[in-house]
Formats: C-alpha cells, structure tokens, sequence
C-alpha cells in the first residue's frame, strides 16, 4: 500500500488527537503546513550540499551519480547524452533497520 503526502498529514493528525487530548488542539491544517515545511526544508538542505540525519531512522543524503554514455532512450531506442548529475539517497538508521528486519516474509 502507498500513501501520499494527505494521508501522512491525516494519520499524524489522527495520533495527535488520540495521543493528547486538549482543550486547545491544534488544527488540521497546521500540520499540513508542518509537514510541508518539513519536506521543504529536507529538499533545500540537500540541495545545499548538506545530509540530514534523524536518528534511529535514518539519514537523507546528496550523492554524485556518474554519468553513463550507454543510456538509451526506451521510447525510440536512441542513445542519450547523460551527464553527471545528483540525486537523492536514504540511509536507513539501526533502529529502523532493526524493525524492518522483524517484519515476517510473506511467501507468494
């Protein structure tokens, strides 16, 4: 299953409201200005060179990638030009590594 960016902000909401009743709670929308500055700010960090480290989870990195002169285009069968380029790269943390390691395999 996939969620998207409304349903991360929906699921956080939901936990927020079980978690800590109040008299005074946050609305909704706040927290999809939260997580969209959140991601905001994950995307210019990398952009400036810089790795962002959450701990137990993992770290989001701005890799290198090569270029290669045997790309081809799928489309027509064209060879491209590629050059060298950054992309975004996900370390994942011990403690999510730990947890993901747990999770049975399902035989199909």
């Amino acid at each position: 299953m996939k969620i998207i960016k409304k349903d991360l902000t929906d699921k956080i909401y939901s936990k927020y409201i079980r978690d800590y009743p109040s008299t005074n709670p946050i609305r909704k929308q706040t927290f999809q200005i939260i997580v969209d500055l959140f991601l905001q700010t994950v995307t210019e960090e990398l952009l400036e060179g810089n790795s962002v480290e959450l701990r137990g989870f993992g770290v989001f990195e701005r890799k290198l990638q090569k270029a290669r002169c045997w790309a081809k285009d799928p489309r027509n069968g064209n060879y491209i030009d590629c050059f060298d380029h950054y992309k975004a790269t996900f370390r994942q943390g011990k403690k999510l590594k730990a947890q993901m390691k747990e999770i049975p395999v399902q035989k199909s």
